[in-house]
């Protein structure tokens, strides 16, 4: 997109600019799948349920900062600076790459339990699961769903 952008602000060539136009919609487009679910979710996963609403205060507040200067400071240096400024954009985005690879944790089956051991330790105040039980509760109830439905016929 930062080629495109330098490529119509030399030759004002509307080709160049529909591709930014294009790569503008595919950005979008691909953070709103990837990015914008997660922020809540791996926040939700991440903290203990004791920290769970400050975390996601904290969360909305740098949500709501990111929106401010994404609206009031954007286009002041897209105006100063034309196409450069998406140069700033990528080294911030490659700087949150970084970030997001090296200090957040895989999240994907752990249950919440498990992600609040990862984070807090052994000590994490979390519950016990006895499967036994888990087990013998959904027996009886499929064996009451058995019995309901061979009865009705």
């Amino acid at each position: 997109m930062t080629v495109c952008a330098a490529q119509y602000d030399q030759t004002q060539v509307k080709a160049a600019g529909n591709a930014v136009i294009a790569m503008l919609v595919l950005y979008s487009f691909s953070y709103s799948i990837a990015w914008s679910g997660l922020l809540v979710a791996y926040a939700v996963e991440i903290c203990p349920y004791a920290l769970r609403a400050k975390g996601l205060a904290i969360m909305f507040f740098c949500v709501n900062a990111a929106l401010f200067f994404n609206n009031y400071v954007n286009p002041i240096a897209l105006a100063a600076i034309r196409w450069k400024y998406y140069i700033v954009y990528d080294v911030w985005l490659l700087f949150e790459l970084g970030v997001v690879y090296l200090f957040y944790p895989e999240t994907m089956g752990p249950t919440l339990e498990e992600m609040a051991k990862i984070f807090d330790g052994e000590n994490a105040a979390v519950g016990e699961v006895n499967m036994d039980i888990v087990r013998e509760k959904h027996q009886i109830a499929i064996e009451e769903i058995e019995n309901a439905t061979t009865h009705k016929v």
